[in-house]
């Protein structure tokens, strides 16, 4: 240790004398001891400044005025702070050396006469500054030992609550004494108690049956190798358990050491949650089927009307009673439908077809949307009393654009027309199943090309703000798109919805009712249930085309006798045919042709045909028909003729 560092790591020597000349004196004489000097007056002033500051020896001067050296060491020793504080007694003659056993009685540790030998008291003064390095050395030792002590002890209780949480016991194994010693831990899971001693190795490692080879735990205490098995343990009490055994050689002691866990628990716990895990897995497969069934509508875009769609369940794993649906009705008007079931999974899936399917079966009537949601109201409380769903029906003239809906429950529906975008408010009535009475229907129509956005509630709710703040966002997106886009309802998606903010499933169904263009283009399947849509499809176009309503039925009547002709008469029974329909309205004439590719046998007569082309003819004169090897070709001109605005 250098003097710079004993001087800032030693207590002070206290001198306390009345004279300031053996003051000074005595800090010339401790110099080389480079030790702090702490210089009192009086006994007061020197008790004083001990029960402030410690010190590491006083030099006390017997004799002084007021207090003597002998009653201030008396109230040094008498304070615990003090008591330990070596004294050396300073005194002037010889004469009061016979007071030395006086001295010594109130705790000097030696008495020094006057004049001083500077090596002497120098010696002193080293020997107690160096028994203070040593007691100081020895308590920062003991402390740090108490505190090694106190961390091991931690540690050794964390390390057995670590055990027991995970039901881990360590051994070691001495195979030239056979003395086996194992954690509490350990005794537990043999079912051996603490207090009790463990049998012998070989006795207990026998209860392990390991499940590879079948071999016993015996082969752990002889182990050369590290292993690591697993088994089945037959415990002291009967009961049997699973474990996981490590076992090591440590070649510097000898001995095996290893650890054992019970891993009966979790191996349950991890079946059931395998076993739940795959019923959830097979129910998820299950509403995935339920929901693709219904997910996609059946009608097809037609030309001038386009239907677009998308559903996003809120956790991709499990989808929910969100759904919509598109059909065309026995009068030619097409039916929308969009809808949520209260729920997830199964139930609601199952719920939600069902619903769907009873739609499709009420709606072959000739009835309006809140007939239609009354009639629901009647199915379910009939047929599944716990079922309620929010719904929105619209019913759609192909033709003119006219709608009719009506509302359970159920946010409305937005239409839009490049930058302009309004909700279309139908007062909502509660959710079908309830015995509550529903609203009147609504009238609305949609305009050449304007599209119409139906969604569930998913799509504008969010936590933490008004259902306001989530319609005028889908307002304002659908006002910034191309009403005709084939992508409209996932793009709606894309842009309101992620999967950060997405509380609920969301499903969207969108329908585009296009202009009026002057060709028309269709290719259908050569089937009698083909005429009907094409019919509306027909008089759509007449419609958007200003075209008189006497003048379109009659043109009606002629392609659709056409059509008929093709289905009949241009295949063989079981053969898969097809017709094609162009119709083009140049200046002020029409042409509409309808080709085919079959052979129409049976058809033909010696007087040019049957009588369903004599109908064609009544109403269209001019009418041409082609045969070949390879199809027929029949092509209707007519003078177009606009309709007239009432006077």
């Amino acid at each position: 240790m250098t003097p710079a560092t004993a001087v800032t790591e030693r207590l002070p020597v206290m001198i306390v004398d009345d004279r300031v000349e053996n003051r000074v004196a005595l800090r010339g004489i401790l110099e080389p001891l480079h030790v702090p000097i702490v210089e009192v007056a009086s006994g007061d002033e020197a008790l004083r400044h001990l029960l402030a500051s410690a010190c590491a020896l006083i030099l006390l001067d017997v004799d002084m005025p007021h207090m003597n050296g002998f009653q201030t060491a008396a109230l040094i020793k008498e304070h615990p702070r003090t008591k330990e504080i070596p004294i050396i007694f300073l005194t002037a003659h010889d004469a009061l050396l016979d007071h030395a056993g006086e001295g010594y009685s109130f705790g000097a540790v030696d008495y020094i006469s006057k004049p001083l030998d500077p090596s002497v008291l120098r010696a002193k003064v080293r020997v107690f500054l160096e028994l203070q390095d040593k007691s100081a050395l020895l308590e920062r030792q003991t402390r740090q030992l108490e505190q090694h002590v106190e961390e091991l002890r931690t540690s050794r209780s964390a390390l057995a609550d670590a055990q027991r949480i995970a039901n881990l016991g360590s051994w070691e194994y001495n195979p030239r004494t056979g003395r086996l010693r194992g954690s509490r831990q350990f005794h537990e899971i043999f079912g051996v108690p603490i207090d009790v001693p463990l049998p012998a190795a070989e006795q207990l490692f026998e209860r392990l049956r390991f499940r590879r080879d079948g071999v016993n735990g015996t082969v752990l205490l002889h182990s050369a190798t590290r292993m690591n098995f697993e088994g089945d343990l037959q415990r002291v009490d009967g009961q049997q358990r699973q474990i996981v055994v490590h076992a090591e050689p440590k070649e510097d002691t000898l001995t095996v050491v290893g650890t054992i866990q019970d891993v009966t628990e979790p191996r349950k716990a991890q079946r059931i949650l395998d076993e739940m895990t795959g019923e959830l897995e097979r129910e998820r497969e299950i509403v995935q089927v339920f929901q693709q069934a219904v997910a996609a509508p059946t009608f097809r875009s037609e030309p001038g009307i386009s239907i677009s769609y998308c559903y996003r369940p809120a956790e991709p794993a499990l989808v929910g009673g969100d759904w919509y649906d598109v059909f065309e009705l026995p009068q030619g008007e097409l039916l929308l439908a969009i809808g949520d079931v209260a729920g997830h999974g199964l139930t609601a899936a199952s719920a939600m077809s069902e619903i769907r399917t009873a739609l499709r079966s009420i709606a072959i009537r000739d009835a309006s949307p809140a007939v239609l949601l009354r009639e629901l109201d009647r199915y379910l409380r009939t047929f599944k009393p716990d079922t309620y769903a929010t719904m929105l029906l619209v019913r759609l003239n192909q033709a003119t654009g006219d709608c009719v809906a009506a509302s359970a429950g159920h946010p409305p529906a937005v239409r839009f027309c490049s930058a302009n975008a309004e909700m279309v408010w139908v007062k909502p009535g509660p959710p079908v199943g309830t015995r509550a009475k529903r609203e009147a229907d609504v009238e609305f129509r949609l305009a050449p090309g304007e599209s119409l956005v139906m969604y569930t509630d998913g799509l504008v709710e969010r936590r933490g703000e008004l259902l306001d703040d989530g319609l005028a966002r889908l307002r304002k997106f659908v006002s910034t798109l191309d009403p005709a886009i084939p992508t409209l309802a996932s793009d709606v998606v894309e842009e309101l919805c992620t999967v950060s903010d997405l509380p609920d499933d969301v499903a969207v169904l969108a329908l585009h009712f296009g202009r009026g263009e002057p060709q028309l283009h269709i290719s259908r399947p050569a089937q009698a249930s083909e005429i009907p849509p094409l019919r509306a499809l027909l008089r759509r176009w007449f419609v958007a085309m200003g075209a008189d309503t006497e003048w379109s039925e009659d043109l009606l009547v002629a392609i659709c006798e056409v059509v008929a002709n093709v289905c009949i008469h241009a295949y063989r029974p079981g053969v898969f045919g097809a017709f094609t329909l162009d119709a083009d309205r140049n200046d002020d004439r029409v042409e509409v042709v309808v080709r085919d590719s079959g052979e129409w046998r049976g058809r033909r007569r010696s007087d040019g045909g049957g009588r369903g082309l004599k109908i064609v003819k009544a109403f269209v004169p001019d009418m041409t028909m082609e045969s070949t090897a390879t199809g027929t070709t029949v092509r209707l001109t007519v003078a177009f003729r606009r309709n007239q605005p009432n006077a």
